[in-house]
């Protein structure tokens, strides 16, 4: 899985942006706009995940998609299913690593300053031949100890070379590709305490213990790379700034105070507004206005799904009622017949509570007369008890 060698590779463009999204129309607006007011709008590739029906992702996912219109030379790839990032990362890379000697990999949460561009290209020209460094990142962890190279996988918008991307991601499809408990257990099975070290080098943000649970993309690329013993350089400038917390973000859906500090390093959504100027583009709401709030949607399955259940229930009640009326017809029936059968048992009981008496005053022939009689009575009362099962 070592880089391959420089000359094998035959890229016809300098570089590509790959910008990812899926559910949040204005954080990808925002980057959008980042990379737009740079000039590099026209490098730019826009990766879309799709909503697949979901009610509660269509008016989000069509509200990105409209996006276009604003940003019509970036290339917009717009998937239909519901995929997931790492399904769409790993084609966007695969696909653009014979393209493209460059690749840069942001996400909707991460927004480029305006020298964003500039500066990771310029960063990556001066590791492009070192086959020991795998990335260059912008958005910096800020701890103290950080220094110009980590073995620390930096996920929040980065670049690297496609000799060194395809070896790695191939190997990172192959993983994914495996039913996650057997991916999962050949990082288990492969992790080293030299591989943990590598990737946990800031306390607090532990890759490692990310793969023993779900296949993480960030974690596995970090593993990888880690196994290389690979590592990967910062821009000398922050250039990068992850703004991801909150609904429908990529990383953290609620917000915490310790987000905004190393290592996280993050900046609110609203700091993010007021430190580049983006007040004037338009919010969430408006983007997603024209698709019906989802909200909405939801409710409307919801009801349908309900009515679908009631008119269900409904049917089921009038079996019921059906059944009842019925056994109450058979109920009163078997009542009367237990009635007959009652009375026909109280005169076998008399007959034989004085069977004795009768025996000794009837002559021979007469008893038997009386005894064939008192049997077919009472196989009569048990084929009608057996009626009764």
């Amino acid at each position: 899985m070592e880089p391959r060698k420089r000359e094998h590779c035959s890229p016809v463009k300098e570089h590509a942006i790959l910008v990812f999204g899926h559910t949040r129309p204005e954080a990808l607006q925002f980057v959008l706009e980042g990379l737009s007011r740079q000039n590099a709008i026209g490098d730019t590739q826009v990766w879309l995940d799709g909503h697949q029906e979901f009610p509660e992702l269509v008016p989000f996912v069509r509200a990105c998609h409209d996006l276009e219109a604003s940003y019509p030379k970036a290339q917009w790839y717009k998937y239909g299913s519901c995929c997931g990032f790492l399904k769409l990362f790993i084609d966007a890379v695969l696909l653009n690593c014979s393209r493209y000697k460059h690749l840069i990999i942001l996400q909707d949460d991460c927004y480029p300053a305006p020298s964003a561009i500039d500066t990771l290209l310029s960063t990556l020209k001066e590791i492009e031949e070192d086959p020991h460094v795998f990335s260059v990142y912008g958005h910096h962890f800020g701890t103290t100890d950080e220094g110009p190279e980590t073995t620390a996988f930096q996920c929040w918008g980065w670049a690297s070379s496609s000799y060194k991307l395809q070896p790695v991601v191939t190997e990172l499809s192959r993983l994914w590709h495996l039913p996650e408990p057997q991916a999962l257990a050949w990082f288990n099975q492969h992790m080293t305490a030299e591989i943990r070290a590598r990737m946990d080098v800031f306390r607090g943000r532990s890759e490692s213990r990310l793969l023993e649970g779900r296949f993480c993309h960030d974690a596995a690329m970090a593993f990888l790379i880690a196994r290389n013993r690979m590592s990967n350089r910062k821009t000398k400038e922050h250039v990068i700034y992850n703004f991801g917390i909150g609904d429908r973000c990529w990383h953290f859906t609620s917000f915490a105070d310790s987000y905004l500090k190393p290592p996280f390093n993050m900046i609110t959504r609203n700091d993010l507004i007021e430190h580049f100027s983006l007040q004037g583009l338009p919010g969430e709401d408006v983007l997603t206005g024209r698709h019906g709030r989802p909200e909405v949607q939801v409710l409307r399955t919801a009801l349908a799904d309900r009515s679908d259940l009631i008119n269900h229930l409904d049917a089921e009640v009038q079996m019921l009622r059906t059944a009842l009326a019925t056994s109450e017809e058979v109920c009163t029936d078997r009542l009367d017949l237990i009635k007959r059968f009652d009375s026909k048992v109280q005169a076998l009981r008399t007959a034989l509570a004085t069977s004795n008496q009768a025996k000794t005053k009837v002559g021979k022939h007469s008893w038997r007369k009386w005894a064939s009689r008192l049997i077919r009575n009472s196989h009569a009362l048990v084929a009608g008890f057996l009626a009764l099962q």
